[in-house]
């Protein structure tokens, strides 16, 4: 009769171990993978379950991410796309984890990557190379002179436009509840100029020298800021954002000056994002600022800005966007001393993607002589800055008060319920 009741204790251990060794196992790690273009720019964007350890290896047509673990077999999907400098994503498993391959349609583009930690994702920047572009039939392509030869004045290249932007440094993360860490985007840059005045005075320089005006005033007010650009240099419209993801943004404020066909229309408007204008003017402007790859009005809601307001909108981040874009707007009222033009909302591109309270603002018409003229002034600008500076800190003064609100209200007895 003892011979059984050896066994029982081996019987009961065996089916105790296992669940308790499947519990300790990780979930898979899953992949989904977006893809735009915009111009001679494609963007990939891979968005993880969780953070990864990964490697990077370049090859002249050949860009590898190597995954330090597995993805799930659902991930395992290989992409491709009919234009742009990425041919076709392929997806591999490999003895230390997974792979990732982007296989070139060109050799050698400009690849930037971003890393967001919230949720986690990696997002690639691909500008094609000007040398990998093919000739299409009925096309010349030109052969450079010989060592002895001189090339003809007609036949001098263009200066080429610097390389983008390598990335920032990231900020020093702000606390909860803090508004410390600002990203300014002046528009424009490079070859887009933007609205011209009729003195010649160009968008793309005006709203470089307020950023940096800018810039200085949010700094002694005690703000941590980064610019997009700080020379005169094109960045595509989603670069601009994802630096500002890159670097820890909590709030991020692009720049710009309006135009219109009446030489009466002038001072200042703040825009937060929207799927669509609410009216031609608004949607007129944001396909201006979209720039060349989405011109004339914006009047239809895409997918990706939905996608874009449905997250904001889970955070919080639309409704703080409104109230930054209506104290900025209630400053420079009372700096121009008109009669308020209004919050608006609409979609422009270089709002998509922000995951931090963002606005653009449009400081002045530069098709109004007068206006144009006083924003070239310099102390125009410095209290054109010094409103927009006191904005800001209203408003981080009042997510400051909601966070300590919310910690008020908050009861311990209630963890662990």
């Amino acid at each position: 009769m003892k011979f059984p009741l050896l066994l029982a204790p081996l019987v009961l251990v065996v089916p105790l171990a296992v669940p308790l060794a499947l519990a300790a196992e990780p979930l898979p790690l899953s992949l989904q993978v977006s893809e735009s273009i915009q111009g001679d720019i494609q963007r990939i964007v891979l968005a993880f379950s969780r953070p990864v350890t990964y490697e990077i290896e370049e090859t002249k047509v050949r860009y590898t991410l190597r995954l330090r673990e597995p993805l799930d077999r659902d991930s395992l999907r290989d992409l491709a796309f009919e234009a742009g400098p990425v041919r076709r994503v392929r997806l591999d498993r490999s003895s230390r984890g997974a792979e990732i391959t982007f296989v070139l349609r060109e050799p050698e583009p400009h690849i930037t990557l971003l890393e967001q930690s919230e949720p986690f994702q990696l997002d690639l920047t691909i500008r094609g190379s000007a040398a990998g572009r093919s000739v299409t039939p009925g096309e010349t392509q030109d052969i450079p002179p010989g060592p002895d030869q001189e090339m003809p004045p007609e036949t001098q290249p263009e200066p080429q436009e610097p390389p983008p932007p390598s990335l920032p440094d990231r900020l020093p993360k702000s606390s909860p509840g803090e508004v410390r860490n600002i990203v300014l985007d002046p528009g424009h840059g490079g070859s887009e100029t933007g609205a011209v005045g009729a003195s010649g005075l160009r968008e793309k320089d005006l709203v470089l020298q307020i950023a940096r005006r800018l810039r200085e005033s949010l700094t002694s007010a005690g703000f941590r800021v980064l610019l997009t650009r700080d020379e005169d240099r094109g960045v595509d419209l989603m670069t601009r954002t994802a630096i500002a993801n890159h670097a820890g943004a909590d709030l991020f404020v692009s720049i710009h000056a309006n135009a219109s066909g009446s030489a009466v229309a002038r001072g200042a408007e703040t825009y937060y994002l929207s799927s669509g204008a609410p009216d031609a003017q608004a949607g007129s402007l944001a396909g201006r600022e979209n720039g060349p790859a989405a011109p004339g009005p914006v009047s239809y809601p895409s997918e990706e800005i939905q996608l874009v307001l449905w997250e904001m909108a889970q955070s919080a981040q639309l409704a703080r966007a409104s109230r930054l874009a209506e104290m900025i707007q209630s400053e420079l009222n009372s700096l121009s001393g008109l009669q308020d033009r209004g919050v608006r909302q609409a979609p422009f591109r270089v709002l998509v993607g922000a995951t931090m309270p963002s606005v653009l603002l449009e400081v002045g018409f530069l098709s109004n002589p007068d206006e144009a003229q006083s924003l070239a002034q310099p102390d125009y600008q410095d209290r054109l800055c010094a409103a927009v500076t006191a904005a800001i800190r209203r408003f981080a003064e009042s997510i400051k008060r909601e966070d300590k609100a919310e910690l008020g209200s908050w009861d311990p007895s209630e963890a662990g319920r």
